[in-house]
């Protein structure tokens, strides 16, 4: 992997914006909040795209990413075409560090083919070329994993197997996913490691990146059993003062932060190019694959491919979700949509009846009836 410098242009950097900026980068928590409140009320107030510049990048030092993408996706739709550049770099850095790969690639290559001047095509070329390259997104990277997954595969199944080739297995797997998601990859990390930790019982790495496994992959719920091993094991292990530092409040933000981005991708998924549009999806796809278990954002993910009318895929989804219902009116309700419109009408039929089981007032009651009518005026 090579190494990459995103940059974050000046953008509504003044007199004024300035101090408030460096307060958010060195403050304390409260200095950071008031400052931040103050660079909001400015933009809020004055309404210009260099303000509002300022308040995203002012999140993004706070570290509340995804508000400063939602700031700076705006920028890109209304800002004149030399600001738009700029405000398309940073969005693109934004996407970057919060790992949503097809659509900061999708931002610098527009830059790179569309920049208003030579030395921005030039800035996006630089930074895809090096983006990709921080990746190992190029192709002689991803011919080198292709081989080196193939002899890791084979050296786990030697005889002369060590600890030591489950773990690299893993990590290149790991890799492997953020470029291609693909649920088969946590399947398949999951299997690695319980196969490296049953050769290797007393090896401490394994287990702790078997529990970090199940964290994202537990169809079986083995998760309290791998913590119970290392535990006895390790009791001083750092995955175990991770997770005992990730109290309720910091997994229930960190859950909202999620869903929010997750709803936002879809919206994204849902309008303007088609370009974008397939961006937003395939990032929507790499949450899924990294959180397959999480019902809501399969959800989100299929009815996006709905949309933009890749039926077969939607429609695997949905059978998915179907074998792990959630118990609400909600669910059902959009999961009815994804059945009917991408080519099941006999699923949605089934959904909708569950649906309406599960309204609990006449007002969605009153929704499961107008979608009816409205997917049947839709069937040929």
């Amino acid at each position: 992997m090579g190494n990459f410098q995103a940059i974050i242009a000046n953008i509504g950097r003044s007199q004024e914006t300035e101090p408030l900026l460096e307060r958010i980068r060195t403050g304390t928590a409260a200095e950071r909040d008031t400052a931040l409140a103050d660079l909001a009320s400015l933009a809020s107030a004055r309404n210009d795209i260099a303000s509002w510049g300022a308040a995203g990048i002012g999140y993004h030092l706070a570290g509340d990413t995804i508000r400063a993408i939602q700031i700076f996706e705006e920028l890109v739709k209304h800002a004149p075409k030399q600001a738009q550049d700029t405000c398309r770099l940073n969005l693109a850095t934004f996407y970057s560090q919060a790992e949503e790969i097809a659509l900061c690639r999708h931002h610098l290559l527009h830059l790179a083919e569309h920049g208003s001047t030579a030395e921005m095509r030039e800035i996006g070329r630089e930074q895809l070329d090096g983006y990709d390259a921080f990746l190992g997104n190029t192709d002689q990277d991803r011919r080198l994993r292709a081989v080196q997954l193939r002899s890791l595969r084979g050296a786990i199944a030697s005889p002369r197997r060590t600890a030591d080739d489950f773990v690299k297995l893993a990590h290149l797997l790991r890799r492997s996913e953020r470029l291609d998601p693909n649920e088969r990859f946590a399947r398949e990390i999951v299997e690695v490691l319980e196969r490296g930790h049953a050769a290797f019982p007393d090896n401490v790495k394994l287990l702790e990146l078997l529990v970090s496994g199940y964290l994202r992959h537990d169809p079986e719920d083995r998760l309290d059993v791998a913590l119970k091993a290392l535990e006895q094991l390790a009791p001083d292990s750092e995955g175990l003062r991770i997770l005992a530092d990730s109290d309720d409040q910091r997994t229930e933000a960190f859950s909202s932060r999620m869903s929010r981005r997750a709803e936002a991708l879809l919206q994204n998924s849902l309008e303007g190019e088609l370009p974008t549009r397939q961006a937003a999806l395939r990032d929507l796809g790499s949450l899924v694959a990294t959180f397959p278990e999480n019902p809501f954002h399969r959800l989100k993910y299929a009815f996006g491919l709905m949309m933009i009318g890749r039926n077969t895929e939607a429609l695997e989804q949905a059978a998915n979700l179907a074998q792990r219902p959630v118990a609400t009116h909600s669910f059902h309700f959009n999961l009815a949509q994804v059945f009917w419109n991408s080519g099941d009408p006999r699923s949605g039929r089934e959904h909708i009846r569950q649906a309406l089981h599960y309204a609990s007032n006449d007002a969605e009651r009153n929704d499961v009836a107008d979608l009816v009518a409205l997917l049947e005026s839709q069937s040929p």
